[in-house]
This record gives structure tokens, sequence and C-alpha cells, in this order.
């Protein structure tokens, strides 16, 4: 049976209600909630869009890194939605691990001696190897030329 979207059902307002009293008990995630209440990810994905939007019974608390990406977490109340964390990119990452590795000096060795290492054997692969170019024409074709 299709539920209609207006949410003014029996069964609507008791899922409604089941959703708020979980709330009440704990701030969660949507995932949170499909787990604990049973309830489908897309029906779930409704009722809170319903809630924050046109209720706003409930509000975005927090974010909370789930899985590498960030998810809301929601609980009871018409506040104002925390606002969603800006992501670093690559770049940021990589200059704040850079910064960390200087900060501790015995880290910071072993990291630049590993890519001295990692330098010299990327070296090595590049220039030809005399030897491994004899083993690979110890053995030539002759091509017949058409008289």
């Amino acid at each position: 049976m299709i539920e209609n979207h207006t949410f003014t059902t029996p069964k609507a307002q008791a899922k409604i209600a089941r959703i708020l009293a979980a709330l009440e008990q704990q701030p969660m995630t949507r995932d949170e909630l499909q787990c604990l209440l049973g309830i489908a990810k897309p029906t779930m994905r409704r009722y809170i869009a319903f809630l924050t939007t046109a209720q706003r019974q409930i509000h975005v608390r927090r974010w909370k890194r789930t899985t590498g990406q960030l998810a809301p977490v929601y609980a009871v109340g018409s506040r104002k939605d925390a606002p969603q964390p800006r992501i670093a990119t690559r770049t940021e990452r990589n200059q704040l691990e850079w910064q960390r590795i200087k900060a501790d000096p015995d880290r910071h060795d072993r990291v630049k001696a590993a890519a001295r290492v990692y330098g010299r054997i990327k070296r090595v692969r590049q220039t030809p190897q005399p030897w491994f170019a004899a083993l690979l024409n110890t053995r030539t074709i002759e091509r017949k030329s058409a008289p």
C-alpha cells in the first residue's frame, strides 16, 4: 500500500511519535534511527525531511563522521541547525600531516630517510640496467627481406 506523504494517517503519526520518543532519549543520526526503529531508509528520509521542515520538531544538533562522511545528528526541538563543518581538501590535509611530522624530530628523520631510500629505488628503476638489456636482446630475430 502506498502511503500518502501528508503524514496524517494514524500509522504515520505512530511512526512520528516513535521517532520523537527515540530522539528524546538521545540525539541520533538517521542511520541509527533506522536501525533502532526498523524503518526503511527512504521512509526514514521522508519522515526526517518532514519533521525538520514542515513541523520543525527536530533540528540538527551536531555533525558526526560516519564511514568517512559527515552525518547530521538530530535532536528534538526547534532550535537553529548546527552548521555543516567544512571538509578539508587533500592538499590541506597533507599540509597538516606534514606539520605534525615536522613537529616530531624522530618521526621527521624516519620519514626523510624513507623518502631518500624510495628516491634511490625509483632512480635505479628508471635507469636501464645493462645486464637486463643484455638478457632481453639475447635472441634477435632477423627479418628476411623480400627479393
